[in-house]
């Protein structure tokens, strides 16, 4: 078994205002355990976003779908292994004038 030395824990999506797969770098998560936790939260009115999973940083299922809302703060706990994971936005809807953005957070739990 291989111990994490340092966690790759990080902002999977960080104030990202428009559709596409993060402004962030896919986590590599191959020496985590089979679970993680997300943190997610809008500014503007709300994103939808999916987490998705790559054995190969080549091809990416979808693992889950959440909507960000402004104000409040979401969090989920993944189950699974997912040897790198990154945040696909899907949609962001802003108030009139404004724009909104999406952060997320993605946690692996460490060996």
């Amino acid at each position: 078994m291989a111990f994490v030395r340092n966690n790759p824990a990080a902002y999977i999506a960080s104030a990202q205002a428009a559709q596409g797969t993060g402004n962030k770098t896919p986590l590599d998560c191959r020496a985590t355990m089979n679970y993680g936790y997300l943190w997610y939260q809008a500014s503007g009115h709300s994103a939808i976003f999916n987490i998705e999973a790559s054995h190969d940083l080549t091809a990416w299922m979808v693992v889950a779908t959440y909507t960000a809302t402004a104000t409040q703060t979401g969090t989920a706990q993944l189950a699974g292994f997912y040897p790198y994971i990154r945040a696909n936005v899907v949609e962001v809807y802003s108030a009139a004038g404004g724009s909104g953005v999406l952060w997320a957070f993605y946690a692996p739990g460490l060996v």
